[in-house]
């Protein structure tokens, strides 16, 4: 391997940096790499030490960028642009502090910036900070412990309980939800997630408000991975520090900014299937509609792949319960899964849980929900008998990455699986022991 060392104190300008497959390039101690109107390409290694990666220049945000085979890690980032901004093309991780000096934006371009237990955002402001309308998130982990106004690497969130929180994984979105929401998102896991009598506060910049007016902002949550959002109680608005305080949260979930009263679409209260007469009957319920189409009924014989098999007219706007159903006469043998995609009259759409029919003689059936997942796997089995079953994740090539043993009663069981540690990729679920079943599910 071929090393490049910088010492200390030491500056390196250029119009761009290319590091190649094979070359580490070392920083010793304070080191300051200057990219003006470029992009750095890291394809080995980048030895960080303490150094400042700075981003100037006046070029298109494309122009400017972070790319490489896998992600960069760096010690400070620093944007300091007279216009435009930087583009991330892969995952970077900061364990120091990431600087808006001047620049309007870092696109995150459906990419991660890991802060780590560390790293921290500084100078973030209406005119200069992230965005990622396509996708993407900034994350941290911290150990919270009865935590009183931390804002974990200033990632816009202020958590107050006085209960032990222990690690706390933090996510910040800026995609919009539903279409109607702020360009803002957080999603907060600590390994104590019961009895918390939390109050958090939540901050925000006017440039995200996607035409909602600031005096009606509200906080929403969603406990099923954003298909469905409700409004958070107890929370006041301050439009002179920018943000959103709610009292009396006893567990975390995720959240993001609606208008107040926003109208959101439909409130599934459940889906079902069963065997009747070689076919498959599906029924589901909903609490509320609003602006409701339809629902596109989707048919999948592993769980990953599914294919509509038919459309189901939704009641449009309601306020009482709707119930509805549909019959597969083309059920395959063995297991089928099912799912809902329930579609907006503005053509925005969401997807339900998945439910299971086995085409044969057994009671035994296996559901698994939301798929994708993000925080928690829900797995529903009915058996005909008591006894040990063991969860086992694998990715496709059979690399194990947790076991879970539990016991079941016999009838309807209710297991959750954790999975905010897995990355993004698509995984297997195996039970072994009392039942012997295998099916897929997607970790975004």
């Amino acid at each position: 391997m071929f090393l490049v060392a910088v010492l200390n104190p030491g500056k390196i300008s250029s119009q761009g940096l290319f590091n190649k497959t094979g070359v580490a390039l070392v920083a010793n101690g304070n080191v300051y790499f200057v990219v003006n109107n470029g992009g750095l390409r890291n394809d080995g290694a980048f030895i960080k030490g303490s150094s400042t990666m700075l981003f100037s220049g006046n070029n298109s945000t494309s122009g400017t960028f972070i790319s490489g085979s896998s992600a960069t890690g760096f010690y400070n980032l620093t944007l300091n642009k007279t216009s435009n901004g930087l583009q991330l093309n892969s995952d970077i991780t900061v364990s120091g502090t990431v600087t808006f000096q001047s620049g309007d934006s870092i696109d995150l371009n459906n990419h991660i910036v890991n802060l780590g237990t560390s790293g921290t955002i500084s100078g973030e402001s209406n005119s200069s900070r992230f965005t990622g309308l396509n996708g993407g998130y900034i994350t941290l982990n911290r150990m919270l412990t009865v935590p009183t106004n931390v804002n974990p690497g200033n990632i816009g969130v202020s958590i107050t309980s006085a209960s032990n929180l222990g690690n706390t994984l933090i996510k910040r979105y800026h995609t919009i939800q539903k279409n109607k929401s702020a360009s803002r998102e957080y999603e907060i896991v600590p390994d104590n997630n019961s009895s918390l009598a939390a109050t958090v506060i939540f901050y925000y910049f006017h440039s995200e408000m996607n035409s909602i007016s600031e005096t009606s902002l509200s906080a929403y949550y969603s406990e099923n991975s954003g298909s469905t959002w409700s409004q958070l109680p107890n929370t006041t608005l301050n439009t002179t520090t920018n943000t959103l305080t709610t009292v009396g949260l006893n567990s975390f979930n995720i959240y993001t900014l609606f208008k107040n009263g926003v109208p959101l679409p439909v409130k599934l209260l459940y889906f079902n299937g069963k065997l009747v007469n070689h076919a498959g009957l599906l029924n589901w319920a909903t609490a509320a509609e609003a602006g409701n189409d339809h629902f596109d009924v989707e048919h999948s014989a592993n769980g990953v792949q599914f294919t509509a098999i038919g459309t189901v007219q939704g009641a449009g706007n309601s306020a009482a319960d709707q119930f509805y159903s549909f019959t597969d006469k083309q059920i395959l043998p063995g297991i089928n899964y099912y799912r809902l995609k329930q579609v907006d009259k503005d053509g925005q759409y969401t997807y339900s849980e998945i439910a299971v029919i086995k085409n044969s003689l057994s009671q035994q059936a296996i559901s698994i929900f939301p798929n994708p997942a993000s925080l928690y796997l829900n797995t529903k089995i009915i058996t005909e008998k008591e006894g040990d079953v063991l969860f086992v994740v694998t990715n496709q090539t059979g690399v194990l990455y947790k076991e879970k043993q539990v016991h079941l009663s016999a009838g309807v069981n209710f297991i959750s699986l954790p999975v905010n540690d897995l990355a993004r990729g698509q995984y297997i679920l195996q039970t072994r022991g009392l039942i012997n079943e295998s099916t897929q599910f997607i970790k975004y």
